[in-house]
């Protein structure tokens, strides 16, 4: 029905959860799924991997028994999930730990799953009567990796006349700008890694990919600037592949190789994770050679020479061409960059903030700082951070201020966000009716504010209504309709 609704509906991202088996083979669910979106480029969908990570499946890589942390390979749930055209998503906590439930790869033809990771665990989701809850698992993860998709359908549609992407450049996107976690290169764990929504939107928005086709035996070249002082150079190579058939032991159609050419001549070849069945092979970081069972390559290059690289792109064995593929590229030249808070962010004194930023892991640890006085004066929040730290869980201090800052220093370097935050109690407020057309708001005062705005959902969004400084408030309000209301302190 995807491709229906997309025509009725406009949707051409969906988030699934749900099994269809454990571990097994490229199947028919596999290949129509992969003909769908082969069929229908501009339509992607994303799948939870499983919650399969510490039982065995049947097949010859979960046979091999648990490695050392007690996980089973191959664990992927279903045969939709294992399709080569769609993302399949782990799970990790905050800090970036890949939880041992989340099922592993790789397929039990050898192709890299998952295909990335996220957030998952003790994530705030809906619930019943109108009320939040908290989610975990891949199957909190995944629709995180949707939303993500959805910010870059949007952008490039607003940068491309209305035009939808093919789903084979969003993935080559996100897979290429993801946190490298777990053993160097993609890897079974996490995949190509933990997503990385801005640098993805980031790569959108610089336009840092190329299209091209490729027929059987064809070359095509195409070149790229890289500065100096960057780092973490990545070249990803992604397409959509025909659908395999479910008799093959390789469920790869169309092979394309992917090298990169270095400005002194060198020529670089991708990543390719080891598919031998034994634990130590199946653990070990991924080595640079030809890949001729996944339809996503990537060459990452980890202290650039400045100038100018050559992408090459082979047409290998093209069976059923010519093949539509993509390429897209990202480095890093902002060696950190502090993320919390973002804009209008609020705090409550007593919670676990999570605090987020961006860096390139230089060997040198991090320290925490906040100031209540948009930086006239700091005090530490944490200090010694592992140099690959990317997130910190801040129990808020009781406090009152809008004027928060947090700033991260390494060596020289120091990196704030820019924004100010809110720390405060959160009002709790009654409503008595006072008569058929008017409602009282009631509530205790919240320290150190001097006002308080009223706000009431209006047609998409909360709007402010009023504002007071006492600490009631009285609106229009008819007894017997519905309104959403809030209360939010002003300093």
């Amino acid at each position: 029905l995807a491709p229906q609704h997309f025509v009725e509906y406009g949707i051409a991202i969906t988030s699934t959860s749900f099994g269809e088996g454990c571990g097994d083979a490229y199947d028919g669910s596999t290949r129509d799924i992969d003909a769908q979106v082969y069929n229908h480029p501009y339509l992607a969908h994303v799948f939870s991997a499983g919650n399969h990570g510490t039982e065995p499946c049947y097949n010859i890589y979960s046979w091999l028994g648990a490695n050392a942390a007690g996980n089973y390979y191959a664990t992927i749930t279903g045969g939709r999930k294992a399709g080569k055209n769609v993302l399949a998503v782990g799970n990790v906590e905050w800090n970036d730990l890949l939880l041992a439930s989340s099922s592993r790869g790789p397929t039990p033809d050898g192709r890299i799953k998952p295909d990335l990771s996220a957030l998952g665990q003790f994530d705030r989701t809906t619930g019943p009567d109108n009320t939040y809850r908290f989610s975990s698992g891949t199957s909190a993860a995944a629709p995180n990796v949707a939303g993500v998709l959805a910010i870059l359908y949007e952008q490039y549609l607003a940068t491309h006349a209305g035009t939808y992407p093919s789903s084979a450049l969003i993935k080559g996107v996100v897979l290429n700008t993801a946190d490298d976690l777990g053993p160097a290169g993609p890897d079974y764990h996490y995949g190509w890694g933990r997503i990385n929504a801005r640098r993805a939107l980031h790569a959108l928005e610089n336009n840092q990919f190329f299209s091209g086709s490729v027929a059987h035996g064809g070359h095509q070249q195409f070149q790229i600037n890289v500065p100096a002082g960057a780092k973490n150079l990545k070249v990803m190579l992604s397409w959509h592949d025909p659908a395999g058939s479910v008799l093959s032991s390789i469920a790869l159609v169309n092979d394309l190789e992917l090298h990169l050419q270095h400005p002194q001549g060198t020529f670089l070849s991708p990543w390719v994770p080891s598919t031998v069945a034994h634990l130590d092979s199946l653990q070990r970081p991924a080595l640079p050679g030809e890949d001729h069972r996944n339809n996503v390559e990537q060459v990452a290059v980890a202290n650039p020479t400045a100038g100018t690289y050559q992408i090459h792109v082979d047409g290998l064995e093209i069976p059923e061409g010519p093949q539509e593929y993509f390429l897209t590229y990202t480095y890093e030249v902002e060696e950190m960059e502090m993320l919390s808070p973002a804009a209008g962010a609020t705090y409550v004194p007593g919670e676990l903030a999570l605090l987020t930023w961006d860096a390139v892991n230089t060997g040198e640890s991090f320290s925490l700082e906040y100031s209540t006085n948009a930086g006239q004066s700091w005090q530490y929040i944490a200090t010694d951070l592992a140099p690959s730290t990317h997130s910190f869980q801040w129990n808020v201090p009781q406090i009152a201020t809008d004027r928060l800052q947090i700033r991260l220093r390494r060596a020289g370097q120091i990196s704030s966000s820019g924004h100010e935050a809110v720390v405060a109690q959160t009002p709790v407020f009654t409503t008595t009716y006072l008569d058929a057309e008017t409602a009282l708001l009631d509530w205790d005062p919240i320290a150190g504010a001097i006002a308080y705005k009223i706000f009431a959902l209006g047609e998409k969004y909360m709007e402010v209504i009023g504002a007071t400084v006492s600490t009631s408030y009285e609106m229009d309000a008819e007894v017997g309709e519905g309104y959403w209301l809030s209360v939010a302190p002003v300093f």
